[in-house]
C-alpha cells in the first residue's frame, strides 16, 4: 500500500506540480491537498480546527480536540470524534456564555476545506451539546429580531419566565406583561408561550396571547447550525438558560 502511495506521489510531483507553480492559479489548492493527504494527514485535522473557528465568533476561549481516527480514514475527510469547547462566543445571532459540542462520525468535503477553508459537511453520525445563555444575551437576541414592540425584555428565574414590552397604538402607549414557558419546536427552535397576559395590568383575551406569540416566536432558532441536531432539555436558572442534548 505504501509503495502505491509513493508511486502516486511521484507521478503527482513530476506531472502535475510543474503545471501548478503559479501562486495565482485558482486550482493551486489541489497541490497542497494531495501532498498533505499522502505525506501529512494530521495537517487535515489542523485545517478542520481552523474551519470550525468560523462557527464561533469572537470567543473569549476556544479549544478543539480531535480524537484519534484510523489513518486510512482521515484522507477521506472522516473524523471519529471532535470536541469543541468555548466561552463567551457568538453562535449565529446568539452570544453563548459557555458551551461545548461533541461531534461523532464527521465527514467533510476536502475540496471545500482546501479551496475555501470551509466545512462542507457530508455526514454527521451524532452530536451532543451544552449551551449556557445569560438573560442579557437572550434579550439582545430578541432585540435583534426588530419586533414591532418597544423595550421587549425576558426575565429568567429558576423554573419561571416572564416577558414584558410596550407598544403604541395611535396616541396611547400600552404595557404588556406576561408569564409563560419555553417549548422546543421542530427539534431546534425555542418558542415562548404566555400563560397569563396583562395589558396595563388588566387581563386580556386569549387571542391577544396568540398574536403576541406569533410576533415573537421563535425566540431562538438553531435550525441552520449544523452541529445541533436537537435541543432536548431546557433548564431555567437565575438569569440563565441551559440548553443541552441528552
Amino acid at each position: 500500500m505504501r509503495k502505491i502511495a509513493l508511486f502516486l506521489l511521484f507521478l503527482f510531483r513530476t506531472l502535475i506540480v510543474p503545471a501548478r507553480d503559479d501562486p495565482k492559479d485558482p486550482d493551486n489548492y489541489r497541490k497542497e491537498m494531495v501532498q498533505e493527504v499522502l505525506e501529512d494527514p494530521e495537517a487535515i485535522g489542523k485545517r478542520v480546527k481552523k474551519a470550525l473557528e468560523r462557527y464561533f465568533k469572537d470567543p473569549e476561549f476556544f479549544e478543539v480536540l480531535i480524537y484519534p481516527t484510523p489513518k486510512e480514514k482521515v484522507p477521506l475527510g472522516y473524523f471519529s470524534r471532535i470536541d469543541v469547547k468555548f466561552r463567551n462566543a457568538r453562535v449565529k445571532v446568539l452570544r453563548v456564555k459557555e458551551g461545548s459540542i461533541r461531534i461523532y462520525g464527521l465527514k467533510v468535503n476536502l475540496t471545500n476545506l482546501y479551496r475555501d477553508g470551509t466545512l462542507r459537511i457530508r455526514e454527521v453520525g451524532d452530536t451532543k451539546f451544552h449551551f449556557s445563555i445569560t438573560e442579557e444575551a437572550m434579550n439582545q437576541a430578541i432585540k435583534d429580531k426588530n419586533l414591532p414592540v418597544d423595550g421587549a425584555r425576558l426575565r429568567i428565574s429558576p423554573g419561571r419566565l416572564a416577558f414584558s414590552a410596550s407598544f403604541k397604538t395611535l396616541f396611547i402607549r400600552s404595557h404588556v406583561e406576561t408569564k409563560g414557558r419555553l417549548v422546543i419546536e421542530d427539534k431546534t427552535k425555542i418558542h415562548f408561550y404566555p400563560d397569563r397576559l396583562k395589558l396595563n395590568r388588566v387581563p386580556i383575551p386569549g387571542f391577544v396571547k396568540k398574536t403576541l406569540s406569533r410576533k415573537i416566536n421563535p425566540i431562538l432558532d438553531l435550525d441552520d447550525f449544523e452541529f445541533i441536531k436537537s435541543i432536548d432539555v431546557i433548564e431555567l436558572k437565575h438569569g440563565l438558560i441551559e440548553l443541552y442534548s441528552e
